[in-house]
């Protein structure tokens, strides 16, 4: 939101967001279910750059595959996160309990208080 005084009137003007595009690395492995749509959850931590993601950036996997972003969901573990989330969105072909091991040796201690959800569109 925007405000402009003129002449002790204030005028309000709602602004477009503008897209950014944030480049991102995956493993090769998961390229297939970004171009598929059948993984339409990426998992980050809140650290760097990755808090200053919004719904409507475009998130381009390993320079080639590029997604909307939906929605921008926080939680405080990977443990609420993964009660709340369709797992199956995050992989596929793994069971919950493999996608939390491999999450948590992933972040090695990094998540608590931390993770974000990145819904992407599908194609």
């Amino acid at each position: 939101m925007l405000k402009i005084s003129v002449h002790h009137e204030e005028r309000r003007y709602e602004l477009p967001h503008i897209s950014k595009v944030y480049y991102i690395r995956v493993m090769r492995f998961l390229m297939p279910f970004f171009e598929d749509g059948s993984k339409s959850l990426e998992i980050r931590t809140a650290v760097w750059r990755f808090p200053s993601i919004e719904a409507g950036d475009i998130l381009c996997f390993n320079n080639s595959v590029r997604r909307r972003v939906v929605a921008v969901r926080r939680y405080p573990d990977l443990e609420v996160m993964m009660g709340n989330e369709d797992f199956k969105r995050i992989h596929p072909n793994w069971t919950k309990e493999r996608i939390l091991d491999e999450l948590t040796r992933t972040f090695r201690g990094r998540s608590q208080g931390k993770i974000l959800v990145f819904e992407l569109a599908t194609p």
